[in-house]
């Protein structure tokens, strides 16, 4: 009975209830407000991220064509101006009509390390490049399908993962697009096709009449078939502007017979075999595309041998399997 009444006196004596109750709820209450300071972090950085991201785009693309102008404020000088067909060069709108494939890459990769003294559009993206942190890796991207000009930045931000091993990272991974537009040309390039329209439909031009004048006006005519694999090779340099150059590669020494100023490797094929392809030289393209910071892409031409019969080309099965590897096929066959 004296036992029962002193456990009832302890349970209504409120001293040291206070201490009792801050030991249990003071962990509890730190602990949840480090979680929160802790998500608050990681959240922060993944917000600046995205800011950096899509900051780098719109500015990259708001000054894409002034290339004088300040990259931060967008303001351009009243001198130097640039050239009224500076897009030919300076914009790879004369590599579209080389290649053939509607779309010329060009990227660098982050952090880069490279010179400010390139021209073109890896110029401009190795300009956007510098006000860049060393500590962001990724890729900015810019491509040209001459109807649309975008500039694309896939960044990724690694950051220790806390109470773990300093081995293990978190990784924020984003991607941000801006399109380059330009009324002012835009409604000049529509005045101009709306002229020419008129024009050649005033002279009755047709597309025989046409292509003959292209023809002339070029003074080459893509020859029907090649007997040598270094006459297409010769000629795939004409037409893409390109030099022959090697690169080495974890698969072995690597022979391009044509690499142009936007970085693209051109190989040219005559006579293969699909096991050679995809055994030899697929391994050797690929790991250029993915690795190499000098190639943004790779293409495949292929010619008709002279005195050959039937399909020019991969079989259907390597050509997706070059398709995924993103390798560009590009048929040169005038029998078709």
């Amino acid at each position: 009975m004296a036992g029962r009444i002193g456990w009832r006196r302890l349970a209504r004596n409120e001293q040291g209830s206070f201490t009792l109750e801050s030991s249990i709820l003071v962990p509890v209450a730190v602990f949840s407000l480090t979680c929160f300071l802790v998500a608050g972090l990681y959240y922060y950085h993944f917000i600046v991220l995205s800011k950096t991201a899509h900051e780098t785009v719109e500015r990259t693309a708001f000054a894409w064509n002034h290339p004088a102008s300040e990259w931060r404020t967008g303001v351009v000088p009243a001198e130097p101006r640039t050239s009224l067909y500076w897009r030919l060069g300076a914009d790879g709108i004369i590599g579209i009509f080389k290649l053939l494939t509607g779309e010329i890459p060009s990227a660098i990769h982050l952090p880069h390390q490279g010179s400010e003294g390139r021209e073109g559009p890896s110029g401009k993206l190795v300009r956007a490049a510098a006000h860049l942190p060393d500590t962001l890796q990724g890729r900015l991207h810019y491509s040209n399908t001459l109807l649309r000009r975008s500039v694309q930045a896939e960044l990724a931000l690694s950051l220790p993962v806390i109470l773990r091993p300093s081995s293990e990272e978190l990784r924020y991974s984003l991607r941000a697009a801006s399109v380059i537009v330009e009324p002012a040309e835009f409604v000049r390039s529509v005045d101009l096709a709306v002229r020419y329209g008129r024009a050649l439909g005033d002279r009755q031009i047709n597309h025989q009449r046409a292509s003959a004048a292209i023809a002339r006006f070029i003074g080459r005519e893509e020859p029907a078939s090649f007997a040598r694999h270094d006459q297409a090779a010769a000629y795939l340099r004409t037409i893409v502007g390109g030099k022959e150059t090697e690169f080495e590669t974890a698969h072995g020494m690597r022979r391009i017979d044509a690499l142009d100023a936007n970085g693209v490797v051109h190989q040219a094929y005559l006579t293969f075999t699909a096991k050679q392809l995809e055994e030899i030289q697929l391994p050797k393209d690929a790991e250029l595309i993915q690795r190499h910071p000098e190639v943004t892409a790779v293409v495949w031409h292929f010619f008709r041998r002279t005195g050959q019969t039937g399909k020019v080309g991969p079989p259907d099965r390597l050509l997706r399997k070059l398709e995924a590897s993103g390798i560009t096929v590009v048929i040169h066959d005038a029998e078709e």
